[in-house]
């Protein structure tokens, strides 16, 4: 499924600069991937570069990662389209 449609995404904090300042290792975010996207733990925050664990258990009918993105992910900080602060973390 895509993440075109965002309605989902209300439900959760935005990523603003200050959240996006605020979170680290813990911190659950949803990554944009292209059309997909997926839920990961962010594990490590290098200049801007994340790297975290896909969470497919968060997965929703519109946002599925792909067969692919099961494990490890390296991401960028434009990637992040949602934040779980105050549900799945707290940042």
């Amino acid at each position: 499924m895509s993440c075109q449609d965002r309605d989902d995404d209300r439900n959760f904090a935005a990523p603003t600069e200050p959240l996006l300042n605020n979170i680290g290792p813990g911190c659950f975010i949803k990554v944009r991937d292209g059309k997909n996207c997926f839920w990961a733990e962010i594990s490590s925050v290098n200049e801007g570069v994340f790297t975290g664990v896909v969470r497919s258990a968060l997965a929703t009918p519109k946002c599925q990662p792909k067969p692919s993105n099961t494990g490890i992910e390296i991401f960028a900080r434009e990637q992040i389209v949602a934040l779980g602060c105050d549900r799945y973390c707290w940042c």
